[in-house]
């Protein structure tokens, strides 16, 4: 599958989540467990395909943060997606 870059571009001031929580307020609801790409596709705001960066906007406050996709799971996030 080729992935698109498209929406919210990344840029280096653009805060990076780790561990996939808020960097602003720490809202864990897009936490890795089950249900994790369905939940999180609510939230998706742009997708960089030259560093697999996806941007997302928090659901509590709305601040914008990133995080690492890799090829795998790029593909399976964005298979039925389409914006």
């Amino acid at each position: 599958m080729k992935l698109k870059t498209w929406g919210v571009s990344w840029n280096q001031e653009l805060p990076h989540s780790i561990d996939y929580t808020c960097t602003e307020c720490n809202d864990d609801s897009l936490k890795l467990d089950r249900g994790f790409i369905e939940r999180c596709k609510k939230h998706i705001v742009g997708f960089d395909a030259g560093n697999h960066s996806a941007i997302f906007m928090c659901p509590k406050c709305f601040c914008l943060f990133w995080f690492h996709l890799n090829q795998d799971v790029a593909e399976r996030f964005f298979s039925d997606f389409k914006k």
